[in-house]
């Protein structure tokens, strides 16, 4: 999926890391898993995506307005393509593997051991994800006076960081589902059989604003 706008870091989708788009740069790494089983199609309603696709024999769905908006689910417009492509190719799809295009540090390893694991053990979904850059031990809300008096569990003060529980986010680089457990979930965990793929920090960089572009950018053309 990469639609047209992007709330905060203007055409995302598009721009340029190492003389490559974004989008490009994920097209590129899906197209080495397409065979016989494996089907690539790319959600959109960018023009210039369009014209890339039609110019480089790469499947495309044209996102409705409706699923095009700041605050659409992606989730609906995957049921929707999905729909569509089994009515129009009249077959079943089994699988979905969601490859972010913000996700420009992800390798083919990633996605390939991804799928590995997800098939190793009949899993229903599949969620990348890193260790927290921060500890949520060391993060707290502030009232509105800012006090700090108690900022932090004092069970935790005097911790070393590599010593405080590991915690994990979401990186947002590979997504796998079974077809039908997505149609009813709609997500890829809080759900029965997920099962998480850890990956490692430098290569789970989500393009979020303009600073992540910035790492993302920097890291790729060194």
């Amino acid at each position: 999926p990469c639609r047209k706008n992007s709330s905060r870091v203007k055409n995302k989708n598009v721009r340029k890391i190492n003389g490559k788009k974004l989008f490009e740069i994920t097209i590129i790494q899906a197209k080495k898993f397409v065979n016989k089983e494996i089907h690539l199609i790319v959600n959109t309603d960018h023009p210039d995506i369009i014209k890339y696709c039609k110019n480089n024999d790469v499947d495309f769905f044209k996102r409705p307005k409706k699923d095009s908006k700041n605050n659409s689910k992606v989730s609906d417009t995957i049921i929707n393509m999905l729909n569509i492509y089994e009515k129009n190719n009249n077959c079943l799809v089994r699988n979905i593997i969601l490859l972010q295009v913000t996700s420009p540090l992800r390798k083919k390893i990633h996605i390939t051991d991804a799928i590995k694991l997800y098939e190793s053990k009949n899993y229903k979904s599949l969620c990348s994800l890193c260790e927290t850059n921060i500890s949520p031990f060391w993060t707290s809300h502030l009232d509105k006076n800012h006090n700090l008096e108690n900022f932090l569990n004092s069970k935790y003060l005097n911790y070393m960081s590599q010593d405080l529980p590991k915690r994990y986010q979401v990186n947002g680089a590979i997504f796998i589902s079974e077809k039908n457990s997505y149609l009813r979930y709609k997500r890829f965990f809080n759900r029965p059989k997920s099962i998480a793929y850890i990956m490692p920090v430098e290569n789970s960089i989500d393009i979020d604003n303009e600073f992540d572009y910035k790492i993302a950018k920097k890291l790729l053309e060194n």
